[in-house]
């Protein structure tokens, strides 16, 4: 079984690739296909897919099943977004945004487990 870091270490880098090798499409997939009948169901699978996925990983770390789900579908989010962002500014320094992007899922996954 892939463990969790090595599986987040190689989503994100992926969608950094794919953001990288086309912005627009990209774009248009994550910010404007979901509003749209016809590519809607493909990406709300997609979504579904890596949240789930996600949540598996991070049962171990997060023992609140709640707190859990929070994170698995705010990482998507953060990770998808941290992506766009990168995108919209420029695309600053490419060899370290997939990891400055990890480090805020990071971010997510911790504040899910740490007790406050």
């Amino acid at each position: 079984m892939v463990s969790r870091a090595a599986s987040l270490h190689a989503r994100i880098p992926a969608l950094v690739r794919a953001a990288d090798a086309d912005p627009d499409g990209f774009r248009l997939l994550f910010r404007y296909a979901a509003r749209e009948p016809e590519f809607r169901d493909v990406l709300d699978s997609f979504m579904a897919t890596s949240v789930d996925l996600g949540h598996r990983q991070l049962r171990e770390r997060v023992p609140d099943p709640g707190w859990a789900a929070w994170a698995a579908r705010l990482a998507f989010a953060v990770a998808v977004e941290g992506v766009i962002a990168w995108l919209d500014t420029g695309r600053p320094d490419p060899a370290t945004a997939a990891e400055r992007i990890t480090r805020a899922v990071r971010g997510v996954i911790a504040a899910a487990s740490t007790e406050l």
